[in-house]
């Protein structure tokens, strides 16, 4: 079966064009038959990108952390009522380093789109994995105008100061637009 995790904000960003970007590439993951995992949450750019993907007829894995509050879930009196009910199939974990294992496992690339510090460290837990050859699995940073230059600039300073080799700094494959992303998600799925 053909997943892509993707990585993304619980937050809706400071401008309509976070959630925009997200919905088009949950519709067009969706089209094209590639199922999404995510963190299974009904907030923020997390929530229209699996409305993207469901729109399209798309199958959506919301894999959820059970008794997790962040900022977001407090305001429920329910954790589990932040997750999505619509997404397609629902896997509850005991805690967060759990989900990011758990979706790790399930993907056959990772999509680091525009979000805080949760991104960053699912990022760093995929970077490590490679590094350690624990796997070989494509990580695509969607670079939506620029978000993520400031990331790329400090790879290349660890690269340049010999903390990390050619290889590693080749870890994170940018993407500055949505058609180049599609391009490589599907290219990793054949």
């Amino acid at each position: 079966m053909k997943r892509v995790a993707v990585y993304l904000g619980s937050s809706s960003g400071s401008k309509p064009a976070f959630c925009e970007m997200a919905y088009n590439l949950g519709r067009r993951l969706g089209e094209a038959h590639i199922t999404v995992v995510y963190g299974g949450a009904s907030v923020g750019t997390m929530k229209s990108l699996a409305d993207g993907a469901l729109g399209a007829g798309g199958r959506v894995m919301g894999v959820f952390p059970q008794g997790f509050l962040g900022k977001k879930e407090r305001h429920f009196s329910d954790p589990s009522q932040v997750m999505l009910s619509e997404c397609t199939e629902i896997v509850k974990v005991r805690n967060m380093a759990q989900r990011k294992k758990y979706m790790s496992d399930l993907c056959n690339c990772c999509v680091i789109m525009p979000g805080g510090w949760g991104t960053v460290d699912e990022l760093m837990g995929h970077l490590v994995n490679r590094d350690i050859g624990k796997d070989e699995k494509p990580i695509f940073v969607f670079n939506y105008e620029g978000y993520w230059d400031t990331l790329k600039a400090m790879a290349d300073k660890m690269f340049e100061c010999g903390f990390i080799s050619e290889e590693a700094h080749g870890y994170m494959v940018f993407c500055d637009t949505m058609d180049e992303l599609m391009e490589k998600i599907t290219a990793c799925m054949k």
